[in-house]
C-alpha cells in the first residue's frame, strides 16, 4: 500500500531533480538544525526575517515540507575530528563522546537519552506543462514523434532551470543563517526515505537497478493508515 502512495518516478542526476508520477519536479536537502536556545531577541528577529525571505523564494504554488526525526545513535565524529589525533585532549574527547552516546536517565516512567536530530527538507514544484494542440498533431503526422519529444524536453529544461535557480538562492540563504544544507542525490535520498518508512529495519535499501520506478524498493514495513496518524510496525 505504501509504495502505491509514493509519488517518486525517476531521477535526473543533472541538478539532483526528482521527477514525480504526476509531472511535478522535486528536490530534497539534508539540513542541520539551528541552535536557537541561546540567541538574543535581536538575533531571533533576524532569523525570522530570513525564514520569511526563504519562503518568498519558493516557486508559486509549490509545496515544501520539513521532516524532523531523531535517532538514538549520536554522531559525534565531526567533534572528534576537530580534536588532536593523540594526547590528553584526544583521550578526553573520546571519553566524552562515549559518555554522551551512552547517556540515559529515567524520570517519572519516561526514558531520556542522548539523540541526534535530522531534518529533511523537500520542495515540490508543479510546472504547467503545455498540452499538445493541433499544430503538434500535424507535426507528429508529418515529421514523427521526435518533434513532440524535443518540445517536451525543451520545456522540461526551462522548468528545471527555473527550479534550480530558486533552489540555489534558497541554499545560499540557508547558509547565511548558519544552517548546514546539502542537496541529496539519488543514493542519499533513497537511504533517507527507506529509513523513515522502515524505522525498525537495520538493513539498507536494496541497490537501485536503474530500471524500476523510484518509488519501488523503499517500503518493507507494514503500515496502518488512520485518519490522523500512520503506524509503521511498532512506530506510530
Amino acid at each position: 500500500m505504501i509504495p502505491d502512495l509514493l509519488p517518486y518516478h525517476s531521477y535526473d542526476p543533472d541538478g539532483h531533480v526528482f521527477v514525480q508520477s504526476d509531472g511535478s519536479l522535486g528536490l530534497a536537502w539534508a539540513v542541520t538544525p539551528l541552535e536557537c536556545e541561546t540567541l538574543s531577541e535581536t538575533a531571533l528577529g533576524q532569523l525570522a526575517r530570513r525564514i520569511e525571505a526563504l519562503l518568498g523564494l519558493l516557486p508559486e504554488g509549490s509545496a515544501v515540507q520539513f521532516i524532523l526525526s531523531s535517532r538514538r545513535n549520536v554522531d559525534l565524529s565531526p567533534w572528534l575530528n576537530a580534536t588532536p589525533e593523540s594526547g590528553l585532549l584526544r583521550d578526553l574527547a573520546e571519553a566524552r563522546a562515549r559518555a554522551t552516546g551512552a547517556f540515559e536517565i529515567r524520570h517519572e516512567g519516561s526514558r531520556f537519552a542522548a539523540r541526534s536530530l535530522r531534518c529533511l527538507m523537500t520542495l515540490r514544484a508543479f510546472p504547467r506543462w503545455h498540452a499538445p494542440g493541433m499544430a503538434d498533431g500535424l507535426k507528429f503526422a508529418f515529421r514523427g514523434a521526435r518533434t513532440v519529444e524535443e518540445k517536451f524536453l525543451g520545456e522540461y529544461a526551462e522548468e528545471k532551470k527555473r527550479l534550480l535557480e530558486r533552489a540555489e538562492a534558497a541554499e545560499n540563504l540557508l547558509g547565511q543563517m548558519g544552517a548546514g544544507v546539502r542537496r541529496l542525490d539519488l543514493a542519499e535520498f533513497r537511504g533517507e526515505i527507506h529509513g523513515l518508512l522502515n524505522p525498525g529495519r537495520p538493513v539498507p535499501p536494496p541497490p537501485d537497478d536503474g530500471d524500476s520506478l523510484l518509488r519501488e524498493g523503499l517500503a518493507f514495513t507494514t503500515a496502518e493508515i488512520e485518519a490522523a496518524s500512520i503506524s509503521l510496525g511498532q512506530v506510530r
